[in-house]
């Protein structure tokens, strides 16, 4: 093990005591809540008290709707419905060998983190996914409640996702708007901004084709709206002027044809994704790692000591490791789980003085994803102390009189070892795999604008596969553009990379920009792409 670095005491501390609203925070955490509070209303009225409840898991799809086209909608929440649904049935399913509870969710938890970070989802993460497995190891140890559970959520998760679509009658473009209002903010900032700035050049470029993007999964084909069209009008406007300033900062004549957006709408290629997964070290890589070791301690630990729920160690280390590989960020967390677990508990432990009925209790787990949905992006703690009486009171619908202090106490017991486990988790890899994973992506970048520089030279950027190379690239350059400073937390000695990478992305986006200009000088491109100091095993490989 070598050195690490985390953040200092009091600072992490201090975030106990800091709330960071947005505007709008408020009417957001109330359009996530209202179809997932529909759905467990309207499951529990359709299965009853004891197993209704159990329907939030699917109703917590709502999570994957926020600022998405109708379109897109629909097919990235029904496909997160079907793979919470597998999930928990294959929990279920391994339920009655129960030695294979905890390898079956570790190795579900490692798929789902990679593939997470392997696609770009855009999502807020991969933890219900194993989360569901680790629910159904326990669920079907209840008889045919578990496959109950595995129906309601089912249930639960498609009625979400079109219960999610219902704003969108009343403002059907308003994702697509509100994407190409981001774009324009973020172009003007680069152009106009004083002095220009690396960060509000990636950050133009980037907000730019995810605009495009998300205009794209709107619509196939051809749009029909009016209101589609000027939006595609607005955003081919917005790409004109920033080629044009883009063409003069290269010193390039301007091209008589009208200019093509820089990038073509759509994502990377599985293939690059694949490859790059398996050729170098990723974030990802490193996340699932330390995801999967996190999850065997608190898995092994609750297992060996006996208490019931062991799920919600599992949970609590992987909601606290499944964010990224950042030490710092890694005990903030855990201290914020474990304080607002202790406050939630207290809540829990003054509601059962009162004895509230079942339908108040069930009230009670809608006032919880409301709460949690409210502080989870803002003050995790309080997002926590909404979420325990939400896990427990769910508990009590589901058996009325089991929530005593043994239950009580598992929650408080299996909570601090998960968040010990995830802690150790991450203090058991050194910094090195950091600075590899760094390496790594400036190579990959490297290897991916040198192939497109090639196309260039022969004249192909505009073929199929030429346009399919600018998209890896623009996948490439979003996430190198944040490498170094993701890294650099636990490896400060990695901000000696941070020039190079700079000088890379600046290259990267000044190859996508030539690819559309018939002036262009690739000679110019490759002199400074072999002028870039990538480290040493990168450097023999970088024009391959």
């Amino acid at each position: 093990m070598s050195k690490h670095r985390t953040a200092p005491v009091p600072a992490i501390v201090s975030g106990l005591f800091r709330l960071t609203p947005q505007p709008g925070w408020v009417i957001a955490a109330l359009k996530t809540t209202g179809p997932s509070a529909v759905a467990i209303v309207t499951m529990t009225l359709l299965f009853g008290m004891q197993v209704g409840p159990l329907s939030l898991l699917g109703a917590m799809t709502a999570v994957w709707g926020r600022e998405r086209p109708f379109r897109s909608g629909m097919l990235t929440m029904g496909a997160w419905t079907l793979g919470i649904t597998a999930s928990l049935a294959v929990g279920v399913l391994v339920a009655p060998v129960h030695w294979l509870a905890l390898p079956v969710t570790v190795g579900l938890a490692l798929i789902g983190v990679v593939a997470y970070n392997l696609l770009p989802s855009n999502g807020p993460g991969p933890l219900n996914l194993f989360f569901a497995c680790a629910l159904g190891t326990y669920l079907g140890t209840l008889g045919n409640i578990g496959w109950l559970a595995v129906l309601v959520t089912l249930l639960s998760g498609l009625l979400t996702t079109a219960l999610c679509q219902v704003h969108l009658i009343r403002d059907p473009h308003g994702p697509e708007r509100r994407a190409v209002q981001r774009a324009e903010a973020a172009v003007n900032g680069y152009l106009h901004g004083q002095p220009a700035s690396a960060a509000s050049r990636w950050n133009a470029h980037r907000s730019l084709h995810r605009a495009a993007v998300t205009l794209h999964a709107a619509h196939s084909g051809t749009p029909t709206t009016g209101p589609h069209t000027l939006l595609l009008d607005q955003l081919s406007l917005l790409t004109a002027h920033l080629h044009a300033h883009e063409v003069q900062r290269l010193g390039l004549l301007p091209s008589e044809a009208v200019p093509e957006p820089i990038l073509r709408p759509g994502h990377p290629s599985l293939s690059h994704l694949i490859g790059r997964e398996f050729r170098q070290h990723t974030f990802g890589q490193l996340t699932a790692l330390r995801v999967g070791v996190g999850l065997a301690l608190a898995g092994l630990t609750t297992t060996l000591i006996g208490t019931e729920h062991f799920y919600w160690s599992i949970l609590t280390a992987g909601v606290i490791l499944h964010i990224g590989p950042n030490r710092s960020a890694s005990v903030e967390r855990a201290l914020h789980r474990s304080l607002g677990t202790f406050a939630g508990v207290g809540l829990v432990a003054l509601l059962t003085l009162w004895a509230p009925p079942a339908p108040v209790e069930l009230a009670i787990v809608i006032l919880g994803a409301f709460g949690m949905n409210l502080f989870l992006a803002h003050h995790y703690a309080l997002a926590i102390m909404c979420v325990t009486p939400m896990s427990l009171m769910i508990t009590n619908v589901m058996s009325p009189g089991m929530l005593a202090g043994i239950l009580i106490q598992d929650r408080i017991i299996e909570t601090l070892i998960g968040a010990a486990a995830a802690v150790l988790a991450t203090m058991l890899f050194s910094t090195r795999g950091l600075q590899t994973v760094v390496r790594g992506q400036l190579l990959g970048t490297a290897v991916t604008i040198s192939r497109l520089i090639n196309h260039l030279d022969h004249g192909s950027e505009r073929t199929p596969g030429g346009a399919q190379l600018a998209r890896d690239l623009a996948f490439e350059l979003d996430t190198t553009g944040t490498a170094v400073r993701r890294a650099s937390i636990d490896a400060p000695g990695l901000w000696n990379l941070a020039s190079r990478e700079t000088a890379l992305v600046d290259l990267g986006y000044d190859t996508l920009v030539a690819a559309r200009n018939p002036h262009r000088d690739t000679r110019t491109l490759r002199n400074r792409l072999t002028a870039i100091p990538l480290p040493p095993q990168a450097g023999a490989n970088k024009q391959h």
